[in-house]
């Protein structure tokens, strides 16, 4: 019976792996949006980093979002450095998070040990898309 319980366990716990992968992976941003982020990290990286005359063409992404905003390039690269560090520190505390979880999980002895888990984090980032919450 013990030999049993612990190959279902095995398979609940991958299962409740995937889940909680799912579960996190809604706390993504957008693979589209992230593209449209990064490009303008690097943007602002390369105007922070080099010496650029004010009057040269400045950077078509950062260029056009700075006008919008009515502020000067390097303003805006400045903005868009320190909210690409915020956003960097919230998916590590994620990441953190989603590995205590994963620790929880293979030390679980129960499946409703496995449950409780879940529901924690479906309840905290909002549902658990495999189930269609």
């Amino acid at each position: 019976m013990r030999a049993h319980l612990t190959a279902d366990m095995a398979t609940l716990r991958r299962n409740a792996r995937a889940r909680l992968d799912a579960i996190f992976a809604d706390r993504l941003p957008d693979a589209r949006l992230q593209a449209i982020r990064q490009a303008k990290l690097f943007e602002a990286q390369m105007v922070l980093t080099t010496a650029r005359p004010e009057s040269e063409l400045p950077p078509p992404l950062l260029g056009a979002e700075a006008r919008t905003r009515g502020m000067t390039v390097v303003k805006m690269a400045l903005l868009v450095v320190n909210q690409a560090m915020a956003s960097a520190q919230a998916l590590a505390a994620a990441e953190v998070e989603r590995q205590r979880a994963q620790m929880a999980i293979d030390e679980a002895e129960s499946p409703a040990e496995l449950d409780e888990i879940l529901a924690v984090h479906a309840e905290q980032h909002g549902k658990d898309r495999t189930h269609g919450g």
